[in-house]
């Protein structure tokens, strides 16, 4: 899709500017507690972090599932993703980061019928800073936006299921 490849060129623009203008997002960090278990023949659970993305306006939940970086690059099925793992190669390049230090996802929309439709968009993950890029293309909603985070650690409740990290771009007041 071609929407993809123009907002990675708006990118630079979109990060120039606040998230004011675009749609409120939360996005939840959880350690995969089953990263490198089998889950069939020959098949493992490789996703370091499963994330949740919550936009508020319109009111979408999206999964991404953080893994290596060469995994996420070998994971590309298409024009668009293969776009997609150039551009973010190229940044890598220039801002001189490590590649080991970069996780990647490709984005699934999670709707109420508990199915899982994958959507044109990634999102990067640089651990040592945790700054978080998070690009969303959803027609079906009306949603085409790019968004540069930073991820926070969270304070863990125990007993209860809580985030490894969290990034916002709006005051989270029941967190």
């Amino acid at each position: 899709m071609n929407l993809m490849n123009e907002t990675m060129k708006q990118e630079t623009q979109l990060e120039t500017t606040t998230n004011n203008s675009s749609p409120k997002i939360a996005v939840r960090f959880y350690e995969n507690q089953k990263l490198g278990k089998s889950f069939g023949p020959a098949k493992f659970h490789t996703a370091v972090y499963n994330a949740t993305a919550d936009i508020v306006n319109p009111h979408q939940k999206y999964l991404l599932d953080y893994v290596t970086f060469q995994t996420w690059i070998k994971s590309a099925r298409d024009h668009d993703q293969l776009a997609a793992c150039d551009h973010v190669q190229e940044i890598i390049e220039a801002k001189k980061l490590n590649k080991d230090d970069i996780l990647g996802s490709w984005i699934k929309r999670y709707d109420r019928s508990n199915s899982k439709i994958m959507i044109p968009g990634f999102s990067t993950l640089e651990l040592s800073g945790h700054a978080l890029d998070v690009c969303i293309i959803d027609d079906d909603f009306g949603i085409q936006s790019f968004w540069n985070l930073e991820a926070r650690g969270c304070r863990i409740k125990y007993g209860q299921k809580s985030p490894q990290l969290l990034a916002a771009n709006y005051p989270l007041e029941h967190v």
